[in-house]
């Protein structure tokens, strides 16, 4: 088991350096390393667009009090593919932009959305659908002391 990182790694070094001797074969050095550059900054601004339309989802289910698990499983979707991209390499760069995929995103909500269990606890309840309210309660306030034990006893 100790082996199995190493292994993975390996062969993805293995299958990369693959890929980029056959792109280099068609199309010449500087033109796969433009490549593997043009596709990680594309990947990253999909990656950003795609988390910022994200978080604003997540936002909204957990105005209306809904656990948002198929967003959260989408941004880990998104986490990986942002360092798939980040790896320089035509291998990583195709796996990341196939995390990009909706249809990718929805297959992994389905599989893992079962495995997540949420505990929610709240103070207060709610209709499902309706924003939450904020009370705000105003007023002010006298500190009194509480008497002791020798203020009773100057009293008697």
């Amino acid at each position: 088991m100790r082996w199995l990182l190493p292994v993975i790694i390996f062969c993805l070094i293995y299958i990369e350096v693959s890929i980029f001797v056959a792109v280099v074969n068609r199309i010449g050095v500087f033109s796969s390393l433009l490549a593997i550059f043009i596709t990680c900054i594309i990947g990253l601004a999909l990656v950003k667009h795609m988390g910022i339309k994200n978080a604003q989802q997540i936002k909204q289910k957990l105005e209306i009090g809904q656990t948002p698990t198929p967003e959260i499983t989408k941004n880990i979707s998104l986490l990986v593919a942002a360092i798939l991209f980040i790896i320089p390499g035509f291998f990583t760069s195709i796996c990341g932009a196939l995390l990009l995929l909706p249809m990718v995103q929805n297959l992994l909500v389905k599989r893992f959305v079962k495995y997540a269990k949420f505990n929610r606890k709240s103070t207060y309840t709610h209709h499902q659908g309706e924003p939450r309210q904020t009370i705000t309660i105003e007023g002010s306030y006298t500190e009194k002391q509480t008497p002791t034990e020798n203020d009773e006893n100057i009293n008697k």
